[in-house]
């Protein structure tokens, strides 16, 4: 008789908790954190230095680029792994789901980006504790809200939508004042919140049944528009957080406005409501930073 080999569906409900992709990612993030922290907490990395080109701790900051690199590779690996274990579907199932982008990835990259440079930038003792809780609750929400999405969700106001509106707008925040937090010059700042804000408009768009060419078009188009305010905000005395709270307010209306209009659901009244939204929380960052 041949015995029975167990599945996960045999395991114990906490068990299946601690060793799903969301769990485990998760607890990475924040143990890299603490990783990179501790590092960057005896070698002082001097911000006044562009990070990588002329800086003597580059091994530093391409250390937390590879973590970055390595868990949104993670990510994908994991949840297809997990994803042909659990599949139930018929055989021609598997010949009628809609192309589409792979950007399951980037919000967990991302995070641990951000974490990253906030642990090189601010490595006292809670600044490290602080970026670990960040890097694994931020994980662990991106991970849920994108398994919760789901082709009816392209409306702005749907639960899982508006999760991810509100959790890609907070890594923005967080990513580009660390970024401009450097104080660089546009030559440095520009390119490279051109990529975040592309990367971050591309995913913001993930499950809106349009093509991908049009999704990557309207990304691209976002992420100038944030390079170009990018030359103007690296003139502005006020410190970097203000000035990423005003790329993040810039991002958050071109993505309601540009979701919106991928999905066909753009009307003049959640035109207005976006651009409003934004606009305000970008003239209270100017007002705060007075």
């Amino acid at each position: 008789m041949s015995e029975d080999i167990p599945t996960h569906r045999d395991r114990s409900p906490a068990l299946v908790m601690l060793l799903s992709p969301p769990a485990v990612l998760s607890i990475a993030a924040a143990l890299l954190t603490l990783l990179l922290g501790l590092w960057a907490r005896s070698a002082l990395p001097d911000p006044r230095r562009v990070p990588i080109v002329s800086d003597e701790t580059r091994l530093l900051y391409l250390s937390g680029v590879a973590a970055a690199s390595a868990l949104g590779a993670a990510t994908i690996w994991l949840l297809r792994s997990r994803q042909q274990s659990e599949e139930s579907v018929e055989w021609s199932a598997q010949y009628t789901t809609a192309k589409t982008i792979e950007t399951r990835w980037i919000l967990p990259a991302l995070i641990m980006l951000g974490a990253f440079l906030l642990v090189a930038r601010y490595h006292r003792g809670q600044d490290i504790a602080a970026a670990m809780l960040l890097a694994g609750s931020g994980m662990f929400a991106a991970l849920t809200v994108s398994a919760a999405l789901r082709d009816e969700d392209s409306s702005p106001m749907a639960p899982a939508r508006l999760a991810q509106i509100v959790l890609t707008a907070g890594i923005a925040f967080v990513v580009f004042a660390l970024v401009l937090l450097y104080r660089t010059r546009t030559l440095y700042a520009g390119p490279l919140v051109f990529a975040l804000g592309f990367l971050l408009l591309l995913q913001a768009q993930d499950r809106i049944p349009s093509f991908p060419i049009r999704r990557i078009a309207y990304a691209t188009i976002g992420a100038i528009a944030l390079a170009q305010a990018t030359w103007a905000l690296n003139s502005w005395p006020p410190s970097g957080w203000w000035s990423g709270g005003v790329l993040a307010s810039i991002l958050l209306g071109y993505l309601l406005v540009s979701g919106a209009q991928l999905a066909g659901r753009l009307t003049r009244e959640v035109a207005i409501n976006s651009v409003g939204v934004a606009a305000g929380l970008l003239a209270t960052c100017a007002y705060l930073a007075r």
